[in-house]
């Protein structure tokens, strides 16, 4: 097996993982990955971001892997592989390029094709987390006014959402998989990325919405943010309350008025993410019928300082990922 850095891949080489992974997403999880695999083929075929394709000794691709730095923070968008061995040598890859010796911080969020990613995420002392990939049919039945008072999230609500989420997640380990730092300018392009990028979906405004705080004009005490990710399928990329507002029917509101919307305009699902060790989210969304349909995971910890692996293939310089 060798490990070649993923710029000297041909595109039809290329196209044909990406294909592969967008079946399987589709198949998985009803999403249409088609523009994010786009989008990463640019940032390839530019050398903007770093990675692997683990070969065997004919030169057929047994797996592959991309990452990149920001903010201090290491990030593997993917590590694919259904054989153990190409999963854990491209990890050991990513863990001694250049770009790791400029990261504090290791992050993955992947979405596994087994458990080969897993183990050697574990074996490389990595924590892990499960994020539950969580699935509701829609019906005409939806079609109701929510209980929670809403108005559509416009451009003039991304300060406030920005503050929102940072003063809903502080302090809270679960801040980690979107501001590591917990920065304002952290939750900032976290908020940017869902709004401006297809990496978690096509934005869709007149179904993304705000519950008004105290102050008019001032703060909002809920927000949800919805995309959508494949034909029929609206996905909830956040749903945030204020911790002030919490237990007061403010989710559940939200997450109504995503349902009545989404379904008059034709979606068939909704899909959400959740943390598998936050509980009280769960129960909520289990109370309003989402069922589990997958899973993705991510994994942290600090920077390595010894690996032992080969020598990693000389990468593109750090960028952000």
């Amino acid at each position: 097996m060798r490990i070649d850095d993923w710029r000297d891949a041909g595109h039809v080489e290329m196209a044909a993982l990406y294909a592969r992974e967008r079946a399987r997403w589709l198949a998985d999880l009803g999403w249409d990955s088609a523009s994010t695999w786009a989008l990463t083929e640019t940032s390839r075929t530019h050398g903007l971001m770093p990675g692997f394709v683990a070969r065997d000794g004919r030169g057929a691709v047994l797996g592959w892997t991309f990452f990149g730095v920001r903010a201090g923070v290491l990030r593997i968008g993917a590590l694919a592989g259904d054989r153990a061995e190409a999963v854990r040598e491209l990890l050991d890859a990513v863990l001694a390029s250049p770009e790791a010796t400029l990261a504090r911080r290791l992050h993955a969020f992947v979405f596994p094709t087994g458990r080969a990613a897993e183990a050697a995420l574990e074996r490389r002392r990595f924590s892990l987390e499960r994020y539950l990939y969580l699935d509701r049919a829609l019906s005409a039945d939806d079609d109701v006014p929510p209980s929670t008072a809403t108005e559509p999230f416009v451009d003039a609500h991304v300060p406030a959402a920005v503050r929102l989420l940072a003063r809903a997640y502080a302090g809270s380990g679960a801040a980690e998989c979107f501001a590591p730092n917990g920065r304002a300018d952290e939750w900032a392009a976290y908020l940017g990325q869902l709004i401006l990028t297809p990496a978690c979906g096509v934005f869709r405004p007149g179904e993304s919405h705000v519950v008004a705080g105290p102050v008019p004009g001032g703060t909002i005490a809920g927000l949800v943010v919805v995309t959508e990710v494949g034909p029929g399928v609206a996905h909830i990329a956040q749903i945030v309350t204020d911790p002030a507002a919490r237990r007061r029917g403010t989710a559940s509101g939200l997450l109504r008025q995503v349902f009545s919307t989404a379904v008059r305009r034709g979606a068939r699902r909704v899909t959400l993410l959740v943390a598998e060790s936050n509980v009280s989210a769960r129960s909520l969304y289990a109370k309003l019928g989402f069922e589990r349909r997958a899973s993705f995971v991510f994994a942290a910890r600090d920077r390595v300082t010894r690996v032992t692996a080969r020598p990693a293939v000389p990468a593109a310089a750090a960028v952000d990922a």
